[in-house]
């Protein structure tokens, strides 16, 4: 202690020597105290905004619960989307999916620089995931009692915020949080699923603007990992981050200006009522039983495939990442197809039905007679992959249509359950790749294949055979059969237009 002071003393001493002016306390300061980094004022910046933006979502979300928000809308008349207005949409989406994944390439790189495991940086994949999962449950049904347009903005400007914890984090904790932010906002995104609820009554038309949402959602997990890394190599495992902040702000900002909102008037229910009416139905359940079945078919796929490409067929890591990005191309053509053909969920079953029934047999030749061939292989994956997603579509559009004034809770039960729930249906599936490499993935995706056949088939025959049910319409009390309150007649005029005898 005394040595300090001493030390500091000298300084001083020093400082007066050398000083021909008047000497304050303030040059005292400046020249002793270490400079300040404006990096440093930045980063400290970013963790107060995610600490801030943790805190206010955690209060509104208990807020809500426990007293309940709720803002009052005015009557106002369907419109669409404008072209605008779905541009913005979907470029929101296709970042929040683009920064779900970016970041895997550059995994040993932030271990390194956080000296942990690679293992801690991968499991940051799985926070995310389970706070969107969990998020969705709370904040979709929101959107039904608050509106769309606040729970969209929130959402994007919560994505910036986090973005930047992430991107500017010091430690493996702020990356964590980052991360974790980036989840909960991404919950918002289903807010954009009822949104088109609320804008496009015929189910033609809404599953159109869903397959603009598929292409965008299946290109951002296709380019992520590699623009990631490309990112990463120029500047850093930060800039891969920081890059798409600019983006955001320019996303947000045009949101800002030209959403408007389109919640139905009296919409919103409590999540118990909601929960009641969206999953007892029978229709709806199948719907998400066979929503269930294909991620979980998804997520065993997405689990072995660059297993099997490595180890069995010995392909280097850049031609496994580059023949999984194949993989989703005959998706998105199926995609922009279904939006240039206009079907409707209807023909999407009947016409998949057996063209997945015909996949699952080519799986089970694949895998019982030429599981060796790395030619069949990725060609029965490459027609594997051009099925799924219509289904999806389908789904996705016809699920919320009896249910306008709960879309967003609606859509909230269809996207977090098949979620949770596959993860214990895909176990099988996991088990059965694991032990027997690409012929037991081959195997065990026919099973499933024909389980999500099985499934089409059944909602094909149940909508040929039942008309739909009317949308549910809370009774407004302004109304009296029909006829605005205001506008009932008078008694004097109802007698005056009584003919006489």
């Amino acid at each position: 202690m005394f040595a300090t002071d001493l030390s500091v003393t000298e300084d001083i001493h020093v400082l007066l020597l050398q000083s021909s002016h008047e000497l304050t306390a303030t040059t005292v300061y400046n020249e002793l105290a270490p400079p300040i980094h404006p990096s440093h004022v930045f980063q400290r910046f970013t963790q107060v905004a995610a600490v801030t933006a943790a805190v206010t979502v955690a209060v509104l979300l208990l807020y809500d619960g426990f007293c309940g928000l709720r803002v009052k809308y005015p009557k106002r008349s369907q419109r669409k989307l404008s072209d605008t207005e779905l541009a913005l949409l979907t470029g929101a989406f296709a970042m929040e999916w683009f920064l779900t994944d970016q970041f895997l390439p550059s995994i040993p790189d932030i271990a390194a620089e956080f000296q942990v495991q690679e293992a801690s940086i991968g499991v940051t994949l799985q926070m995310h995931q389970a706070a969107s999962g969990i998020s969705t449950l709370l904040v979709a049904p929101l959107s039904d009692r608050i509106g769309r347009r606040p729970v969209l903005l929130a959402g994007v400007l919560l994505l910036v915020v986090s973005t930047l914890c992430a991107g500017c984090a010091v430690s493996y904790p702020w990356f964590v949080l980052g991360r974790i932010l980036q989840g909960v906002s991404q919950a918002t995104a289903t807010a954009s699923l009822a949104l088109l609820r609320d804008c496009y009554e015929d189910e033609t038309e809404r599953m159109a603007k869903l397959s603009v949402f598929a292409v965008v959602g299946l290109f951002g997990p296709t380019l992520a990992p590699s623009l990631g890394a490309l990112l990463a190599s120029w500047m850093g495992w930060r800039f891969s981050f920081l890059a798409t902040v600019p983006l955001l702000v320019a996303v947000l900002a045009g949101l800002v200006l030209r959403l408007e909102e389109t919640v139905p008037e009296n919409a919103g229910e409590s999540i118990f009522t909601a929960a009641k009416r969206t999953l007892c139905h029978l229709r709806r359940f199948l719907m998400m039983v066979t929503q269930t079945v294909l991620v979980a078919m998804i997520t065993v796929i997405g689990a072995r495939h660059a297993v099997n490409l490595e180890e069995e067929y010995g392909l280097p890591l850049m031609q496994t990442a580059l023949v999984i990005s194949c993989f989703s191309m005959p998706s998105i053509f199926m995609a922009i197809l279904v939006n240039w053909l206009e079907w409707t969920p209807r023909r999407v079953y009947f016409t998949m039905a057996p063209l997945l029934l015909l996949t699952a047999i080519v799986k089970i030749l694949v895998g019982v007679f030429f599981a060796k061939s790395l030619f069949c292989y990725i060609g029965a994956y490459l027609f594997f992959s051009l099925w799924p997603v219509t289904v999806i579509i389908a789904i996705s559009t016809e699920f919320p249509q009896e249910m306008p004034d709960i879309a967003g809770a609606a859509s909230a039960f269809f996207n977090a359950g098949p979620l949770i729930m596959s993860s214990l249906i895909s176990l099988p599936g996991l088990a059965l790749a694991k032990n027997h490499g690409a012929s037991g993935l081959m195997m065990g995706g026919a099973v499933y294949l024909t389980l999500l056949a099985l499934g089409t088939i059944l909602l094909g025959c149940t909508l040929t055979g039942e008309e739909a049910e009317p949308a549910e319409v809370k009774e407004d009390p302004m109304l009296c059969n029909g006829v605005l309150k205001s506008e009932e007649p008078a008694p004097n005029e109802v007698l005056k237009n009584i003919p006489t005898q």
